[in-house]
């Protein structure tokens, strides 16, 4: 069963890996190594932080383990014409939990 719930800041550690793995296996087929290699953990973890404190809100999808296995993160719209006040910011699902709509889950609770 997978539990979705409101992320918070101890969560950020599990979010960046899940990040940073989730691009290297999804786009594996499709970007150099070289490329799919770059992204830098602390580097990561900065801009998810400022995200954090720049009123970004994440909901996280948990295995019956309560392993993160996915996230959305959303806030405020960037864009003054767009018709929203919200705007989707990213969504990353673990590789073996793909196709299985977790992704539709996540973007039904926000």
């Amino acid at each position: 069963m997978i539990k979705i719930r409101l992320g918070n800041i101890n969560d950020l550690d599990n979010i960046v890996n899940l990040l940073i793995n989730t691009w290297q296996t999804s786009f594996k087929n499709f970007l150099p190594e070289s490329f799919l290699n770059k992204p830098n953990f602390d580097m990561l973890k900065q801009k998810e932080l400022n995200n954090i404190n720049n009123d970004v809100k994440y909901y996280i999808a948990e295995n019956i383990n309560d392993e993160i296995i996915g996230f959305i993160s959303y806030g405020k719209t960037r864009f003054e014409k767009m018709k929203s006040d919200l705007e989707i910011y990213s969504i990353f699902i673990n590789y073996n939990y793909q196709n299985q709509g977790i992704g539709s889950k996540l973007l039904n609770k926000v």
